[in-house]
């Protein structure tokens, strides 16, 4: 500035010097000049816009010639509306001419990415220093002290809202606090649910294979059934036959002749009441045995079917595996002979017996599956149940004769769903809940050992024995 005060006499190669992002504008508030770079930058100043069309001061009302005086010896900061990563800070001054009011100032820039995005070198701020130091020197002392108030006064305001946040935090953090007690009571009763969930689909299960297997029980009642009536029918003839025999005995003793001697002999001989004697008994004991056999079909299915509850009581292994055999044994008669090898001193066990009653049920039927796939080449094959002590408990062995498993999927099988079956023939529901009864609900554990073409032998292990 000069002496009196009338603004900036540097030339148009000064000012581009100096300020290579200086602005001038006239009382119509368009940019009539600008500096080098603000020019490379903002070519639409050649146009020669207004300046409120180019740039907005955010809070600061710079939209007009009467509002770029009223800034005139403030620190101004302001940014270019097309390219928002522009920011220009400096001050307002009167040129020499008052028809014109000056910007002088430089880029502000605060990350080293804006300086590359806007291609922007030291020589495009001004003279000595990036941040406008320079501009400090123009202001006046009555200026600096006005800035002193206002920063004074931003600090203030800055703290208040410093303040405000801290409290709008807190309460976020308090509603954070209510949300994930919220989520947390969710996720509990999600976990019920799913508990809730599988016992239902572990139930649903043990129906479905109740209600596979009920069409060949039927078939393993109708075969005793049907020689109990055979015998029963023999005999009811039998016994009609005899009715002679008494008939001519009561009147041998009303009438004691010869006549009624030879027609009681004659009704003997026709009766054939040697044959009787020695084939009645027989039909009695068979009968009676096919009695039994649909006696034991009905109780083993009966002690497999029934709920059992929920909790874990001693159960005798040995008993429970015999009754699941009765009721699988549809399954695998036709396919392969089933082998025990049950230890008689085994210790009780504490468990669900309608749940152990059904990972037994689908490993037998697995087994036999796996071996019907080969018995057209091996001929009737065979399945060994066999159980054994061990350090921690109780073991469980499942073996079979069958294809083994591929080693593809040996890592798969207790996936829910998975089944290497083919359409209609398994669900790929048993290995699954076999694996979370005895791993999730006893605590136990349960594996395979495998080879193509030999079989595979399924191993359980079960903890928390009691003694008999």
């Amino acid at each position: 500035m000069n002496e009196q005060g009338q603004g900036i006499q540097l030339g148009n190669s000064g000012l581009a010097i100096a300020f290579p992002c200086y602005l001038a504008i006239d009382q119509a508030g368009r940019i009539v000049m600008a500096g080098p770079v603000i020019t490379r930058l903002l070519p639409e100043l050649a146009e020669l816009p207004k300046f409120s069309a180019v740039f907005s001061g955010g809070r600061t009302d710079l939209s007009g010639f009467n509002q770029l005086e009223s800034a005139l010896g403030r620190l101004i900061q302001f940014s270019a509306l097309n390219i928002p990563e522009l920011i220009l800070r400096g001050q307002f001054l009167r040129a020499s001419n008052d028809q014109v009011i000056l910007f002088i100032g430089s880029p502000a820039v605060t990350r080293m990415s804006t300086l590359l995005d806007l291609d922007l070198s030291i020589s495009d701020f001004a003279l000595q220093d990036p941040v406008c130091d320079y501009l400090m020197v123009l202001q006046t002392q009555a200026s600096s002290l006005t800035d002193a108030t206002n920063l004074a006064d931003a600090f203030v305001a800055l703290n208040h809202q410093l303040e405000e946040r801290v409290e709008q935090r807190t309460a976020s953090l308090a509603t954070k606090g209510n949300e994930l007690a919220t989520l947390n009571a969710t996720l509990i009763d999600e976990i019920e649910d799913r508990h809730r969930v599988e016992g239902e689909l572990r139930l649903a299960q043990k129906l479905e294979s109740v209600g596979q297997l009920a069409a060949g029980i039927a078939h393993e009642i109708n075969t005793p059934i049907q020689f109990i009536g055979d015998n029963l029918r023999f005999i009811a003839d039998t016994v009609g036959q005899l009715e002679e025999v008494f008939i001519a005995q009561e009147n041998l003793l009303t009438v004691s002749t010869g006549l009624a001697a030879d027609d009681l002999k004659k009704a003997i001989e026709r009766a054939d009441l040697g044959y009787a004697r020695g084939e009645v008994p027989k039909a009695a004991a068979q009968a009676l045995e096919g009695v039994e056999r649909v006696a034991s079909l009905v109780r083993a299915l009966k002690e497999f079917s029934h709920p059992g509850g929920v909790d874990l009581k001693p159960v005798d292994l040995n008993q429970a595996i015999r009754t699941t055999a009765v009721v699988a044994r549809n399954e695998y008669k036709y396919v392969a002979d089933l082998h025990f090898e049950l230890d008689e001193s085994l210790p009780l066990v504490t468990c669900n017996l309608g749940e152990i009653n059904q990972v037994i049920l689908n490993l037998i039927v697995n087994a036999a599956h796996a071996v019907g796939d080969c018995k057209d080449t091996r001929g009737m094959g065979a399945i060994t149940v066999s159980t054994m002590r061990h350090a921690a408990g109780v073991e469980i062995r499942i073996r079979d004769s069958g294809t083994g498993i591929p080693e593809a999927v040996r890592d798969r099988i207790f996936d829910p769903f998975f089944t290497t079956k083919e359409v209609g023939k398994g669900t790929g529901q048993g290995l699954y809940l076999a694996h979370s009864i005895i791993v999730g609900r006893h605590q136990g554990t349960i594996r395979f050992e495998t080879e193509i073409g030999v079989g595979t032998t399924f191993i359980i292990q079960l903890p928390g024995t009691v003694p008999r």
